[in-house]
């Protein structure tokens, strides 16, 4: 039986690209804990953008912010603070 009858297409990786979640889903504020809804809304007022939330099966929300200094990325924090130290793998 070949894949597409089985309901998959020749090429599943690019159908797994493309039903991607959004970087930042529309209801953010659901994923997050209240002091970073917080700290989201205070920082963008020093020009710090909500860049994307990762969102790993089973495990907590990341959420990175880039700042308004030539894109450097951070970390927001479950306390709503920004995490500059940790290590981030930008895609």
């Amino acid at each position: 039986m070949n894949q597409t009858a089985l309901g998959h297409s020749a090429n599943g990786a690019a159908d797994r690209r493309s039903k991607r979640l959004p970087p930042v889903p529309v209801n953010y504020e659901s994923l997050l804990n209240d002091a970073q809804c917080v700290g989201i809304r205070n920082l963008e007022g020093f020009g710090w953008q909500l860049y994307f939330i990762r969102r790993p099966l089973f495990q907590t929300p990341t959420v990175v912010m880039v700042g308004p200094d030539e894109g450097g990325y951070a970390v927001l924090n479950s306390e709503g603070c920004l995490d500059r130290q940790r290590d981030l793998v930008i895609r």
